[in-house]
């Protein structure tokens, strides 16, 4: 006699946002946060696992940060600030980090997004980030990360860079590392003064030209409480400060920038990296290449196919119709997209965002109230 107890469920249940989540591509590891950060929600090693290749090995990434900026007063970052010791806090959580089921793209895909409302001159900047990690053999030695940054804002931004700062610790401690750029492949890296074994860093996949690479000696830019100001920040994205190697072994960071980009209000530009390694510095340029292969076959190609023109949705309903005070907004999207629902008034003026964001599924509705408007 079989007496079966089990139960089934169809589709995935929603899961709960997270701040910090891990990629594991069943080589490397790198955990991804909606705070900015990389690595690491915030130094040293509070949430995250860093950056570990081989991921059974510790993290080689001590902490990193996305950063952009166009002059000394915007600098968006979550990276060490004045004196180093201060943690800059600019970027502010949309939307917490999410795990897409089943990925668009690679084996794992986690997105989420955050704004510049904590900087002092906040431009209504938002970066929508979505990061891949895949586990085919050749293809896992990196973690890709892309970021579409979108004006948000009243007025044109221009001049904006987009860049990452890694500060790596090979094995783990500071003062043996050697670092370098190669122009060539988009790259920076870093490594043990003494050993080649293992070789870690950032790569820039899109676009094709870069704006700086280069290494950062702590010993000028870090440790003096004077000097990881705004400006140093801004020039080592702008490419002001640029040095193509490490002149001794020491405590380094590496930079990977592109730009400058102008946005004007709702326009958005993309921006790739990888996170990856290799064996030796041989290796970590050959997987440069591999990281660029999996960016233009697996990412750019979807990303061109599903980047199509404004349409006219069939499967939008809003009710009532017309409205006085609050109105419901139905919606059936064609395909899993950004959606972006806007008001504008009989002179073609946006005059509000009702919804900006990433959708999962392709069916919603909204309630909008508007407010100070005839």
């Amino acid at each position: 006699t079989w007496n079966p107890i089990f139960s089934t469920q169809v589709g995935v249940p929603p899961q709960p946002g997270m701040i910090v989540a891990t990629h594991d591509t069943g080589y490397c590891k790198l955990s991804v946060t909606c705070l900015g950060s990389i690595g690491f929600d915030e130094p040293p090693s509070e949430q995250g696992s860093g950056f570990c290749y081989p991921k059974n090995s510790a993290s080689q990434l001590y902490f990193g940060s996305m950063m952009v900026g166009n002059a000394t007063n915007y600098v968006v970052d979550r990276f060490y600030g004045q004196p180093a010791s201060n943690l800059n806090t600019d970027w502010r959580v949309i939307d917490s980090l999410r795990f897409i089921t089943p990925p668009l793209n690679g084996d794992e895909q986690i997105q989420g997004s955050f704004s510049d409302a904590g900087h002092s001159t906040p431009k209504g900047l938002i970066a929508y980030q979505k990061s891949y990690a895949g586990a085919s053999s050749g293809y896992d030695d990196f973690i890709v990360l892309v970021y579409r940054y979108v004006n948000n804002g009243a007025n044109t931004i221009s001049g904006l860079y987009s860049g990452i700062i890694c500060d790596f610790d090979i094995p783990s401690e500071p003062d043996d590392d050697a670092a370098g750029t190669n122009s060539t492949k988009r790259a920076a890296y870093m490594r043990n003064g003494s050993s080649q074994n293992p070789t870690v860093g950032i790569k820039l996949l899109s676009p094709t030209t870069s704006a700086n690479l280069t290494v950062v000696d702590h010993d000028l830019y870090v440790y003096p409480s004077s000097q990881m100001t705004e400006q140093t920040k801004f020039q080592l994205l702008n490419g002001q400060i640029s040095v193509a190697s490490s002149n001794r072994n020491y405590d380094w960071s590496i930079v990977v920038s592109a730009g400058p980009f102008n946005l004007a209000p709702g326009d958005e530009q993309l921006v790739a990296y990888a996170i990856l390694g290799g064996l030796s510095e041989a290796d970590f340029l050959t997987n440069c290449d591999s990281a660029q292969s999996w960016f233009d076959n697996f990412y750019g190609i979807a990303e061109n196919e599903n980047r199509q023109p404004k349409i006219n949705l069939t499967g939008i309903s809003i009710q009532p119709n017309p409205f006085a005070r609050t109105v419901n907004i139905a919606y059936q999207l064609p395909n899993i997209g950004h959606l972006k629902i806007a008001a504008y008034d009989v002179t073609g003026r946006q005059i509000a965002t009702i919804l900006n964001q990433e959708m999962t599924t392709t069916k919603g509705n909204i309630t909008w109230t508007p407010k100070n408007l005839s």
